[in-house]
């Protein structure tokens, strides 16, 4: 390899003689491509090449080369060249720009010294681009870069000591030393720790905005898994962290309700991929029954949603799975004080992944033994799931997508009979069901699709009491929803959507326990039939959106019943500019009554109608600097008529605090009304490193019973607020907090007293039910997470500590065995939670 000087003086800072001009001092060397020295290849090159007054190479321009897959070999090397710098008259050095000709000969090429590879730490993804600088005797220097593979080479080092060092801006520096010699080529392997912070900030501290895709609801909220994960007090459950959201009120005990714009949790619904599953929660709402690896988002619709969706007064959840294939083969282990969770992703070929996942909580297996060693059997509450998914993506895009998914929560508390011979359950619940879900996203022509799910499995949940006391609810249904779709394009400004929406089974239950006896206990078995068609129409015309939609839903029961239902629904978007949009939306819902309320057989009344509620929202929202900045506002209506009550002093399976009286006892109609109305905002920035949500909710939620007269709602909670905060800091450590402050809720006091000699007890006499109020709760809850990046894995650990300010919430209110005075039960104390989560 032969390099020459051109000595005709190029530019200069300003015209002047020059004393000397640039001569070279270290010629670098430069790799030599590896097709070009097997063909005996060799090119010619010419440069115009900036020296400074150090005598180093400060710009490179290529002004012509004989080719080109020689250029970057030549450039890697000349960015290190030394030279002896200018002079002018005076002997002072100055820049000096000049031609410089690189000639590459293959029978000059420099011998292979070292060849390595560059991969990111933890994922295994080998780096294309990265450059590696060689530092030898005499600070003598050497560049390579590295190609698609990671692999980078250097050729002609001296012999000696050479330190190899990378200095990128995404990624942690890495430097390592090693003695070159002539008899042999090393090996080097660089895993570099990618720094999140630098990596998201690297272009210039540009914001990075994700767009959100449009849905037909105008009160939606998507919530990807990635943002979630580090947000404190949801323990990186991407579900848990709904229940930050505008219009959720605060479930007490922390417990896995969500209680969605003054409604009960029960009229609200949880779904996977547009079909109904009984719970998203664990025992008191510690963590998601789906793992957290297998869900892309979730959408949270408080009201106002497409027709699609049905069968609810209130709000949902919809939880949204993997559909796409794994780049790779992945997966993690985590622990934490509750749980293990184990997670395994294989793409077995370019058509075929398999996602395997399961969880199972051990506070049994540490808690139990201490606890029963102070007398009694307790069984503290333990759960697991599991789930297995199996994804196949044909040529033409057809995804076909099957998933087996079980939960199971038991708790129970026993003690040893008289003889010490057997066990006796004072009390024992459980809830668990298996499902199996298959769902096919086909494309059609023209724009159309074709999504069809299809869910089936069992459901149950159980409570036993002392010795004879029993209740269970069973449900072992289909269900299945095949939908034709056609979103807006470019070419047309009209969507559509037809579908069906089936679920039929089996519904069984029994309530028989002694605290609720009514003489016999409720008993039955009854299959029911619940089919839906319904239809959608979004059209968008300049800046207006409007969507318009019917839902139509029969209800059929075993025994002759047959209820009917229409739920038409409008909502529409005006995009004002491009970034101010206002939203307003009206509609009817509808819920059918509860089996064992049209049961004849069981007290019921089989004359009931379906619950509604018409929901009616106005709103804005306006995103400012390039979407980073996110506010608006939403005002609702919510009127709720055609209520079931009566029957009040009846077992149910309470999903919150159990009703303290005055009860309704009089048989099941629709006498009973109501209505919610209030005020949310919201307040989100989102830049690479920073996410800021502030939501807040002013609402009232009112019941009209059977007597006429109104009163609040047991779950009303006037304001709720909400504050989270993550930052990513430097070195992969990420510091967050979260603030909580909400009204207490309502409850019934004792306003009296009166001692029964017979039963030698006092009775409670309950002032205006639901006449009093908890006080205000008030909770700030701060995590820190720190990334530790291995070669092959990834190791994040946390800690998340609540109610760091010691707070005391009063979360339920009991009273002392004579009703004489108040008994608060309070909430947790300030709780450090830590965990471990090892990836590869």
């Amino acid at each position: 390899m032969i390099s020459i000087l051109l000595s005709s003086l190029l530019y200069a800072e300003e015209p002047q003689p020059f004393g000397t001009l640039p001569s070279l001092q270290y010629a670098a060397p430069a790799c030599y491509p590896d097709e070009a020295l097997t063909q005996g290849k060799g090119a010619s090159l010419l440069f115009e090449v900036l020296v400074d007054t150090q005598g180093e190479v400060v710009a490179l321009n290529l002004l012509d080369s004989s080719d080109p897959a020689f250029n970057s070999c030549a450039v890697l090397a000349m960015q290190n060249y030394q030279f002896t710098p200018a002079t002018d008259v005076n002997g002072t050095p100055v820049e000096a720009q000049i031609q410089y000709r690189f000639n590459f000969t293959p029978e000059e090429a420099p011998p292979l010294r070292l060849t390595g590879q560059v991969f990111e730490a933890g994922i295994r993804t080998p780096l294309e681009g990265i450059l590696v600088t060689a530092i030898g005797p005499n600070g003598i220097r050497s560049t390579a870069q590295s190609d698609a593979d990671g692999t980078f080479s250097f050729y002609g080092l001296q012999s000696g000591e050479w330190t190899f060092l990378t200095d990128e801006t995404e990624f942690l520096n890495a430097d390592v030393r090693k003695e070159i010699s002539d008899s042999q080529v090393i090996s080097l392997r660089f895993d570099l720790v990618r720094d999140q912070a630098k990596t998201l900030m690297q272009a210039d501290d540009t914001i990075i905005v994700e767009a959100r895709r449009e849905t037909s609801e105008v009160s939606s909220q998507i919530l990807d898994a990635e943002e979630i994960e580090y947000l404190p007090g949801s323990g990186g459950d991407i579900v848990k962290a709904v229940q930050n959201l505008p219009g959720i009120a605060r479930a007490p005990l922390g417990i896995g309700q969500l209680i969605i714009r003054g409604t009960a949790p029960e009229d609200s619904a949880f779904y996977i991929d547009g079909s109904p599953i009984p719970d998203v929660f664990h025992f008191a709402g510690l963590t998601t029954v789906v793992s957290t690896a297998n869900i892309t988002e979730v959408l949270y619709l408080p009201g106002n949603f497409s027709v699609q969706y049905g069968r609810q007064l209130g709000g949902l959840v919809d939880i949204r799975t993997q559909d796409s294939f794994p780049e790779r083969n992945s997966g993690f282990v985590s622990v934490d004080l509750y749980q293990s969770a184990l997670f395994i992703e294989q793409r077995l070929n370019d058509s075929l992944a398999l996602r395997i996942s399961g969880r199972r909580s051990y506070a049994d297996a540490i808690l139990n033994p201490i606890l029963n060693s102070a007398g009694g059997n307790f069984r503290t509450p333990r759960y697991y799931d599991f789930q297995a998914n199996a994804a196949w993506k044909s040529s033409s895009g057809i995804l076909l997508d099957g998933l087996f998914f079980l939960s199971d929560d038991r708790f129970s508390f026993s003690s040893m009979s008289e003889d010490e011979e057997e066990e006796v359950v004072n009390s024992a619940y459980s809830k668990n069901f298996q499902k199996f879900r298959l769902k096919l996203q086909q494309p059609l022509s023209n724009g159309w699709e074709h999504n069809a799910v299809f869910l089936f499995g069992p459901e149950k949940q159980d409570f036993a009491f002392q010795v004879t006391g029993e209740a269970y609810e069973i449900l072992t249904a289909v269900n299945f929803r095949d939908e034709f779709s056609r979103d807006i394009g470019l070419e047309q400004n009209i969507g559509w959507k037809f579908g069906t929406d089936i679920v039929a089974g089996e519904y069984a239950f029994k309530y028989d326990v002694s605290s609720y006896s009514i003489g016999t206990p409720e008993e039955a078995e009854l299959t029911f039939i619940y089919p839906s068609l319904y239809a959608e129409n979004r059209w968008v015309y300049n800046s207006l959106e409007m969507i318009s939609g019917i839902r139509g839903d029969a209800y059929f029961l075993e025994g002759g019943t047959q209820l009917f239902a229409a739920d038409p629904r409008l909502a529409s978007r005006w995009s004002v500019t491009d970034n101010f949009t206002f939203k307003a939306a009206s509609g009817l819902n509808s819920q059918s009554p509860e089996p064992r309320e049209l049961s004849a057989e069981n007290d019921g009344n089989p004359e009931l109608v379906p619950e509604r509620s018409w929901h009616n929202v106005v709103g804005f929202q306006q995103d400012l600097r390039g979407g980073a900045i996110t506010w608006g506002t939403s005002v609702y209506y919510n009127q709720l008529y055609n209520l079931v009550v009566g029957r009040e002093d009846r077992f149910q399976f309470f999903t919150g605090p159990p009703p303290v009286g005055p009860f309704d006892t009089e048989e099941y109609s629709n006498e009973g009304s109501g209505r919610v109305y209030g005020l949310e905002g919201e307040f989100r920035y989102k830049d690479p490193t920073k996410l800021a949500l502030v939501n807040a909710s002013f609402s009232r939620s009112e019941r009209v019973g059977r007597d006429g007269e109104t009163r609040l709602f047991r779950y009303d909670q006037p304001f709720v607020v909400n504050a989270l905060y993550s930052h990513l800091l430097p070195k992969n450590w990420r510091l967050g907090s979260r603030l909580r402050y909400g009204a207490g809720n309502p409850y019934t006091p004792v306003q009296n007293r009166i001692y029964d000699l017979n039963s030698r007890n006092f009775i409670p006499i309950y002032a205006e039910r639901d006449s009093g109020r908890l006080p205000p709760f008030f909770s700030l809850d701060v995590r820190i997470d720190k990334d530790y990046v291995f070669r092959t894995w990834k190791l994040t650990t946390y800690l998340d500590i609540q109610n760091v300010t010691a707070q005391k919430n009063v979360e339920l209110i009991s009273w002392t065995n004579d009703y004489s005075e108040e008994s608060p039960l309070q909430g947790n104390p300030t709780f450090p939670a830590f965990g471990f989560k090892g990836e590869w």
